[in-house]
């Protein structure tokens, strides 16, 4: 399938662009241990009737356990046959955001909201690297990440929608 070629080539580019997100830690250590769900499980692909084109979405979703004892999660969002226009009556989406959220047994540690609308709207291709903050917490087990696409088709009538996605193996 070619869309997951390309998400998995993205992903190696994303991955590498951790550095420059502001949220996440400035880059891997020796040490550094994550767990992923990948963009290649069915259950993080999924694709919405838009106009035009059906919208294709692939996420990597992580949960990261630095050398330092310290936590994070990511979401490093694909799409394939986004739009061309941000124009209401001519775009795909009136609302796209990303939610990341950092867990420990089951209780909310961290979590960041990604506003992407425009982007999915604008370019035919492309990803967003949502990432939590750094949780200040040095403790051992019990350490998951999960979060949800909300997204509104434009002109279908339905409102808002939302994806939810499953959490990876604890760290």
């Amino acid at each position: 399938m070619a869309f997951a070629r390309i998400v998995r080539s993205l992903t190696a580019v994303a991955v590498s662009a951790a550095a420059v997100t502001a949220l996440a830690p400035a880059a891997y250590a020796a040490g550094d241990k994550e767990h992923c769900l990948r963009s290649d499980n069915p259950k993080m692909m999924k694709t919405l009737p838009t106009p035009g084109k059906d919208t294709k979405f692939a996420i990597n979703l992580c949960v990261v356990k630095l050398a330092n004892g310290k936590h994070w999660a990511y979401a490093d969002v694909h799409w394939h046959n986004g739009g061309n226009s941000d124009v209401d009556d001519h775009r795909k989406f009136d609302q796209v955001y990303f939610f990341v959220r950092l867990k420990r047994n089951g209780a909310k540690r961290q979590g960041q909201l990604c506003e992407a609308r425009h982007k999915v709207n604008t370019q035919q291709n492309g990803d967003v690297f949502c990432s939590t903050e750094v949780d200040p917490s040095k403790a051992n087990g019990g350490w998951t990440a999960d979060g949800y696409v909300q997204y509104d088709i434009d002109r279908d009538g339905k409102g808002a929608m939302r994806w939810n996605w499953p959490h990876p193996q604890a760290l």
